[in-house]
């Protein structure tokens, strides 16, 4: 066995096979080694082990009761799985190995907020995130991807994580796939049929009701935007703004938070969702904010910004908005309309004013400002926000 000893820190490697069989010569031979030595903290690098067994896990769970500050690091996927099954990761800090990829070449079949998505094989695709992204918060949105699959919504789970470069990335087999923004650049003929498909997916995904606390509550975020900017606006414009955001019920209507025609993939006719980072609860008006900025607040000060976001032009993005509201509101009046559409801009406008009010790039801080404007005239003019 080969080991380290540095800075009263000691790094144990360990490899092959675990087991009923080597189980007590590796414990022996990990006490010779510890023997005599002052260490405050343990690492055991299982980057080379390819098994482990409930006896494997006993050295290691003795080895604890010693040495209180124990680090498991380089778990492969599969000892992973074994430690998350054991209730292990619960017990230790313990980091995953991730293998690496590439995506140098592969197809973009899409960017985001977040990163940027790649085909990188006919049956494969990864999101890439932006440097920076914790791994706890891929394994978040994982989790709720699950959530959602569990609850009968079509969701695409990612089935690894992997490094791509200095950046981790999320994988998912989704075969012959294509988006609905792929789908609509390259046949513009089908933009009504796949806003359709859109607002159909939305009423299912507003009328899954999720188990209460179960899922963030997209209010209380909006909350704190409002909350955030209270510097950049009169006291009766704040004061009246977090009343209205108070007033929102606080229903269990499951929320996708950023559903664009880049996070819905169609794969032989069947609907799949991506994106789930966003997943919460709440009034569907706060859906609707997030489609507003999409369509149409983040394409206000710049039109081309459709094209370079979307890959469409900004009337067909501005149409996709018109016709997704008027669809989901089928029935209700032409003045129930322009009042959910100023009650979605609002919200819209609290979320990207909040993110960038400490952005110095001109062209960023004209979408602010433009933001700015709008929620100081909407604000006088709503009596509630509910949907």
């Amino acid at each position: 066995m080969r080991s380290t000893y540095t800075d009263n820190t000691i790094t144990l490697f360990l490899t092959g096979r675990l087991d009923s069989n080597s189980s007590a010569s590796t414990e022996s031979e990990i006490n010779s080694i510890i023997e005599g030595k002052e260490i405050n903290k343990v690492i055991i690098d299982i980057e080379g082990l390819t098994y482990i067994s409930s006896a494997g896990l006993r050295v290691i769970m003795r080895l604890s009761r010693t040495y209180k500050n124990l680090k498991i690091i380089g778990a492969r996927l599969e000892i992973y799985e074994i430690f998350a099954i054991t209730g292990f990761v619960e017990l230790f800090d313990i980091e995953r190995a991730y293998r690496t990829i590439s995506v140098e070449g592969c197809e973009v079949l899409g960017r985001g907020a977040v990163g940027e998505v790649f085909r990188i094989a006919p049956d494969t695709v990864v999101k890439v995130y932006k440097k920076g992204t914790d791994v706890s918060d891929i394994n978040r949105e994982r989790e709720l991807a699950k959530r959602a699959f569990v609850l009968g919504l079509p969701t695409a789970i990612p089935y690894d994580i992997v490094k791509v470069g200095d950046q981790f990335g999320s994988v998912f087999e989704l075969l012959d796939a294509e988006s609905f923004a792929q789908v609509m650049i390259e046949e513009p003929s089908r933009t009504d049929e796949m806003i359709e498909k859109t607002v159909g997916l939305m009423k299912q995904i507003h009328s899954t009701s999720v188990k209460h606390g179960d899922l963030p509550y997209m209010k209380d975020q909006i909350m704190e935007n409002a909350k955030n900017i209270e510097n950049s606006f009169p006291p009766e414009i704040n004061e009246k703004l977090q009343r209205l955001i108070a007033g929102l019920p606080d229903t269990d209507n499951m929320i996708h938070g950023d559903l664009q025609i880049k996070n819905i993939m169609i794969q032989n006719g069947e609907l799949l969702l991506i994106d789930m980072d966003t997943l919460s609860a709440g009034d569907p008006i706060l859906e609707f904010a997030g489609i507003f900025n999409t369509y149409c607040q983040y394409t206000e000060p710049d039109h081309d910004n459709a094209m370079e976001f979307l890959g469409i032009p900004y009337e067909r993005a501005i149409h996709i908005w018109d016709m997704s509201i008027h669809r989901y509101l089928e029935g209700r009046t032409e003045e129930e309309i322009t009042e959910a559409t100023r009650k979605a801009q609002l919200i819209g406008c609290v979320r990207i004013y909040n993110s960038l009010t400490r952005d110095s790039q001109v062209r960023r801080k004209a979408l602010a400002d433009v933001c700015r404007d709008h929620i100081l005239e909407l604000v006088p003019k709503l009596e509630s926000l509910a949907l």
